[in-house]
């Protein structure tokens, strides 16, 4: 048994409240690993006072706490009500767990709380230069046309025509289609870019001598 004082509930070094007697129940970090998170908020509910439960999110039904309060949690406020000693025995050391369980619990709950604080929900990845440039040469696709293939090699008009195909392959007009239609055009890849029409199939063969591979499936 031990002397819990109404201290424990957050009064500063003041005694409010006379001295009580209670077992202590877990004496340490083995018992508290087995425990179950039910039998620990059972217990805290009726041996603290209401500022110590209030404080620490532990008032209300049994059922709606435990949907919120983890176990190391639980843990925290039962060690901080009754102080129980963290020391270990050699024969602890021995343990496969050793005292890691309620450590382990613990730091668990401090890394989620600063996740929860400092970490990002969502990293989104860094576009490259690549893309970047794609995308603006999409974006004003009337201007480059015209001088896209004398400027860039064959594997980037492509490459062009590929990220216009990937956002929407339905969208893509015959007028979209028009800006890469150019002599020196060896593959064209039309599957699924069901709005183009039969002329413009027929303005690529005659303006696209050398093309070797055409694909206008789906």
């Amino acid at each position: 048994k031990i002397l819990m004082e109404a201290a424990a509930g957050g009064n500063g070094g003041s005694v409010a409240s006379p001295t009580v007697v209670v077992a202590i129940p877990w004496k340490n970090w083995r018992e508290l690993d087995q425990v179950t998170r039910k039998d620990l908020l059972l217990w805290l509910q009726k041996h603290a006072n209401h500022a110590f439960l209030k404080r620490r999110h532990l008032l209300g039904e049994v059922a709606s706490v435990l949907s919120k309060a983890n176990k190391a949690a639980l843990i925290r406020a039962y060690n901080t009500l009754i102080a129980i000693p963290q020391q270990h025995t050699d024969e602890d050391e021995d343990d496969d767990n050793g005292p890691d369980g309620w450590r382990k619990a613990y730091d668990d709950a401090k890394a989620q709380q600063w996740r929860r604080r400092f970490a990002r929900k969502r990293v989104y990845k860094v576009k490259t230069l690549q893309r970047l440039a794609m995308r603006h040469i999409i974006q004003h696709l009337p201007q480059f046309a015209p001088r896209m293939f004398a400027a860039l090699p064959e594997g980037c008009v492509t490459a062009l025509w590929e990220e216009v195909r990937r956002k929407d392959p339905e969208e893509i007009t015959d007028d979209t289609l028009r800006h890469f239609l150019h002599a020196e055009l060896h593959r064209l890849d039309l599957l699924h870019c069901r709005s183009l029409t039969d002329e413009v199939l027929r303005e690529a063969a005659v303006r696209c001598p050398n093309l070797t591979f055409l694909d206008i499936g789906g």
